[in-house]
């Protein structure tokens, strides 16, 4: 085996280690394991280096930023829940070794390109810290995309601020729900009707549960119409069949990205009042007043993302035990919002009667 073969499968190795720490990770977020591809078939760390250039000398230098790039791909893996996201997704990190080169970074497919010096790779390559700085800054979007995009780096970066803090917001609404839901079934175990034939406790307390927490408006049909038809043993499934797309990562990923570019969409056509409220142990908000004129549809999940609007005026109101808030305005053009309001809960219970339909 050559010894770029055996440094690429020493990155394999490196990430295989990690599974256990993205195992533990996820559990701690309620997020079902089994739904997360592991780190070594989700990701690759492919090493190139020009053939007269001596690998042996620097193969201590290329582990060592092996084994920063399986860390920062453990903490990105974590970040997005192990789901791919449709924008800017990652898939593998290579790295290119020449003689007279800085260290520098790229990223275009999919593929973030890490450019190492030769001559000084023993002690000069990208360590996890400076890898996530990079990536938070978007410096890797520098040579391959415009600047409008790169100033909404803030908006889609799938591991950053804005996306942490929503993400947050979903799975506590999700880990609400699932609650919920468990303390139905748990209080009913018996689901029959009675003997004139009208709905039995449990079917009674199920739907009142679902019309407590579903927007009908938004699902666009009666929950009291379209579910009583349901037999108590089929409505008993279609529970745990929501329960099972609510606790879906992939589900709650796409939601989130739907947010994104409905939020984006939006900053083109709104006025400039904003007025943030945030509530939690821990909040952060970043806004920057763009003008990109991306228009993206995300279909059917379009209508379970709400975005309200705002004028000229900021206004901010946070309590938790960390507030932090900037404000950065990086354009001229007054078409701005300040909060989305995403509904995953009714969103997964329309996927759940779809396959039941």
């Amino acid at each position: 085996m050559s010894v770029i073969s055996e440094l690429q499968a020493y990155g394999q190795d490196c990430l295989r280690s990690r599974n256990d720490e993205v195992k533990d990770a996820l559990i701690r977020r309620n997020i079902s394991p089994d739904k997360v591809p592991p780190l070594e078939r989700a990701y690759g760390i492919v090493v190139k280096i020009n053939d007269n250039l001596a690998v042996d000398r620097v193969r201590g230098g290329l582990e060592k930023q092996i084994d920063a790039i399986a860390q920062f791909l453990t903490t990105f893996h974590i970040g997005i829940l192990g789901q791919p996201t449709r924008l800017m997704p990652l898939y593998e990190v290579e790295l290119i070794v020449e003689k007279r080169r800085k260290l520098k970074l790229s990223f275009d497919l999919g593929t973030l390109t890490l450019y190492l010096p030769y001559g000084k790779l023993r002690s000069r390559y990208w360590n996890e810290a400076d890898l996530k700085t990079a990536w938070h800054q978007g410096k890797h979007l520098k040579n391959y995309y415009p600047r409008s995009l790169r100033q909404l780096w803030w908006l889609f970066n799938p591991v950053g601020v804005f996306r942490f803090n929503l993400r947050s917001v979903v799975v506590l609404a999700i880990q609400k729900q699932i609650l919920g839901i468990d303390r139905l079934l748990m209080q009913i175990s018996a689901p029959e009707p009675d003997k004139q034939g009208n709905p039995s406790e449990f079917k009674s307390r199920a739907i009142a549960f679902l019309k407590q927490n579903i927007r009908e408006d938004k699902l666009g049909i009666d929950l009291n119409i379209a579910l009583n038809p349901y037999s108590d043993r089929a409505l008993l499934q279609i529970l745990k069949q929501y329960k099972e797309n609510l606790r879906d990562p992939q589900n709650l990923e796409e939601i989130l990205d739907a947010g994104s570019f409905i939020l984006q969409d939006t900053l083109t056509k709104e006025q400039s009042r904003i007025n943030i409220k945030m509530l939690g142990f821990v909040n952060v908000g970043n806004y920057h007043r763009i003008d990109v004129e991306l228009h993206l549809s995300f279909g059917y999940l379009r209508k379970y993302v709400q975005v309200i609007p705002r004028q000229t005026e900021v206004k901010a109101l946070q309590l938790g035990f960390v507030n932090v808030y900037t404000i950065d305005d990086i354009t001229v053009k007054p078409n701005l919002h300040t909060a989305v309001k995403l509904d995953i809960e009714t969103a997964a219970l329309e996927k759940t009667l779809q396959a039941f339909s």
